[in-house]
């Protein structure tokens, strides 16, 4: 493994064992299904700078030793590689060009103004009674159960307390177009 600019030689001071006298070794191995797969990672030395009185090797350091030691080699940022990308796959223009313009076909797409929805007039008290009608006509009332039979199988919806009172203000009504 590579150690760039981390030292490996240190010392263990609380005994007494002096820089250049310890040795640490980092074996990494990486396999896949049983086969060694080192050579599709990339290896990145991770250097610290570590306490001088336990790394420096003195078993009594000086008042005058730094404070620290510097660039020890503590471990390894591991990274995949990155795989190489195949050439795209490459399509002639022709064959996705259409046999004629776009522009030669005339009125394709028409699109119109939606008719206007004309809100029902009405004082509040007519707005209220077609919407209390039309939340329990036959026809609405049969479309939602099969609506909360399919989205809502376990809901319970009970709409015969419906009241208009807790409205704050009855909403507009638009006519049937």
């Amino acid at each position: 493994m590579p150690a760039d600019s981390g030292s490996t030689r240190f010392g263990v001071g609380p005994m007494g064992v002096a820089v250049g006298n310890a040795t640490a070794t980092h074996r990494i191995t990486i396999t896949r299904d049983g086969v060694p797969a080192e050579d599709q990672f990339d290896y990145q030395p991770v250097v610290k700078r570590l306490p001088n009185a336990l790394w420096g090797g003195r078993l009594t350091p000086s008042p005058t030793d730094p404070a620290l030691t510097p660039d020890l080699l503590t471990g390894y940022t591991i990274t995949p590689r990155p795989t190489a990308t195949p050439e795209p796959a490459w399509l002639d223009r022709s064959a996705v060009q259409a046999d004629t313009a776009l522009f030669e076909v005339s009125d394709a797409i028409r699109l119109r103004a939606p008719a206007a929805v004309a809100d029902l007039d009405g004082s509040d008290a007519e707005r209220a009674k077609l919407i209390v009608g039309s939340m329990t006509a036959p026809t609405v009332t049969a479309a939602r159960a099969g609506l909360l039979t399919d989205l809502l199988p376990d809901a319970s919806v009970d709409l015969t307390g419906f009241d208009i009172s807790q409205f704050h203000e009855i909403p507009r009504v638009a006519a049937h177009v």
